[in-house]
């Protein structure tokens, strides 16, 4: 709880630029410059306004998502916003670097690719593969 208390400090103190990779101020007691919350030390980093870019990406995407028909990909949008509901709620307690941080901007751009998608799309990939088949044939 410390880590939360003395970081926030740090974003309110620093809320649009962040402190970049300067380090953070904290108690003596406190040896380790340790952050475990990815969430946490990206607003200590690089400000508030990097936060809620990434939020407002997953929070579209989750609307669109909702309101989309996705016909045979519907079991896909409930896959993708699971794994987004496990990777939001992970982010809070360990901070995510290296492979782990590819992942998460993966699954966002799958989210985005997804949000985009419509029904309509695999009908008209189905009609058109219909006719080169019987163009062949």
């Amino acid at each position: 709880m410390l880590i939360w208390e003395y970081g926030l400090i740090e974003v309110l103190d620093s809320p649009v630029f962040g402190i970049g990779f300067a380090d953070w101020r904290r108690p003596a007691f406190m040896v380790s410059p340790s952050v475990d919350s990815f969430w946490l030390l990206t607003a200590m980093r690089f400000g508030l306004p990097s936060i809620v870019s990434v939020l407002a990406i997953l929070i579209y995407t989750s609307y669109r998502m909702y309101n989309g028909r996705f016909g045979i990909l519907s079991d896909h949008v409930v896959g993708w916003a699971t794994a987004m509901l496990g990777i939001f709620f992970v982010g809070v307690t360990v901070h995510f670097w290296a492979s782990s941080f590819v992942l998460l901007a993966v699954m966002i751009g799958v989210g985005v690719s997804l949000s985009s998608f419509k029904a309509s799309y695999i009908h008209n990939l189905k009609v058109e593969r219909t006719m080169k088949t019987v163009e062949v044939v």
